[in-house]
């Protein structure tokens, strides 16, 4: 086996397969007005940059990820192991495959209308959908919880706009009140 990057290869037969690292980093990269933002997944950390590629600003929460643990994996690998009566192929290549030691920090990136940096906490196959919303002006911090399996495409100055799914998979749009809370620095939605 090779490792290339985030990528893991495995040869099996005569041939290379890559079925991913497990709760492998990933850069994410968002758009806001005339600046780009960028998290490298390593810490909870946003880089601003403006058209031409000059570092504007910085936003940071202060935390680490958390650790990659042997039960995040079996947590992963469950479904797989729960649909056949043996480890698949990929069951067991994961299981070879060098995990990371940290989490990575964040899973999605946005900007809304207002220029606040809204990023997403990884929580690996656990599904929660929390939010740091980073404040450029005057500078602040707030979480911001959403229901799960709802998926943020636009955010507004008291509003998310998304795509929710219920039980069964079905989608529906949905919008979202933004609450503010008051002195507490946490938003609710």
């Amino acid at each position: 086996a090779r490792v290339l990057r985030a990528a893991y290869f495995h040869v099996v037969g005569e041939r290379l397969a890559d079925f991913g690292v497990p709760f492998g980093r990933r850069g994410l990269l968002a758009v806001g007005g005339q600046d780009w933002f960028y998290t490298d997944g390593v810490d909870y950390r946003v880089e601003r940059f403006d058209r031409t590629g000059v570092l504007r600003g910085v936003y940071a929460y202060t935390a680490e990820p958390p650790p990659v643990t042997q039960a995040d994996l079996e947590l992963l690998l469950r479904p797989s192991s729960a649909n056949q009566a043996g480890a698949s192929i990929r069951e067991r290549l994961l299981r070879q495959t060098p995990m990371p030691k940290q989490m990575p920090a964040y899973s999605a990136l946005r900007v809304d209308r207002a220029g606040n940096v809204w990023s997403r906490h990884y929580f690996g196959v656990v599904s929660r959908n929390c939010w740091h919303v980073y404040q450029a002006e005057p500078a602040s911090f707030a979480e911001a919880c959403l229901p799960d399996r709802f998926e943020v495409f636009e955010v507004g100055d008291d509003w998310v706009l998304g795509v929710g799914r219920d039980s069964l998979d079905v989608e529906s749009v949905s919008v979202y009140r933004l609450v503010k809370a008051r002195g507490g620095g946490r938003d609710q939605g």
